[in-house]
């Protein structure tokens, strides 16, 4: 989703690069939100950024699932824009979750033995499994108002304690601190920064 505050930085980003065909996409910032609409991933494993606007070629295609885009095998050639997209793809009750989970493990899963195990589990997700997530403080698209006021789950996760290897322990606060992201999984190319 996006929330109506974006609708002009990304009007001025399509105007902004119309022209310059160096430019093959626009690239949004990301929220992923998790279990509730109340929490917000907010590391590592969450993707931070992808393209989600991209220039009328035939020759760009879906990629990873349509995670991103690219040319072929070349990674696309973007422009940063000040405007993020609020994804919900992990905010579902218990029961639905888990749900998705089994109906999608046919799918994803080449591994007879762990699809088993999810087809096998509890009509339930457990959602503590995270590893570290932070409370939304912002507000949601008007779109999305009335699904979120017919929530009908409660979801109360400890999101005080980090769950890391000392490794992404130390690349998180890194981050946290630098605003720096190394050795991140970038499926693009930024040719024009914020």
């Amino acid at each position: 989703m996006v929330h109506e505050k974006y609708h002009e930085a990304i009007k001025q980003g399509c105007l902004n690069n119309a022209h310059d065909l160096k430019v093959q996409g626009l690239l949004f910032k990301y929220k992923h939100f998790f279990g509730t609409y109340d929490y917000v991933g907010d590391s590592r494993k969450w993707y931070a950024h992808e393209v989600r606007i991209i220039r009328n070629n035939k020759n760009i295609s879906a990629y990873r699932d349509a995670q991103g885009f690219r040319i072929g095998k070349t990674k696309l050639p973007v422009a940063e824009i000040n405007a993020s997209i609020y994804h919900y793809g992990w905010v579902k009750s218990p029961e639905q979750m888990r749900k998705k989970q089994k109906e999608s493990s046919v799918f994803w899963n080449d591994d007879d033995t762990q699809m088993e195990k999810i087809k096998s589990s509890p009509d339930y997700y457990d959602f503590s499994g995270f590893d570290s997530l932070e409370k939304f403080k912002g507000t949601h698209p008007l779109v999305m108002q009335g699904r979120i006021k017919k929530k009908n789950w409660v979801i109360d996760l400890d999101i005080s304690q980090k769950k890391f290897s000392l490794k992404n322990k130390f690349l998180y606060y890194f981050e946290k601190w630098t605003g720096i992201r190394p050795f991140d999984f970038r499926n693009y190319k930024v040719i024009k920064s914020l």
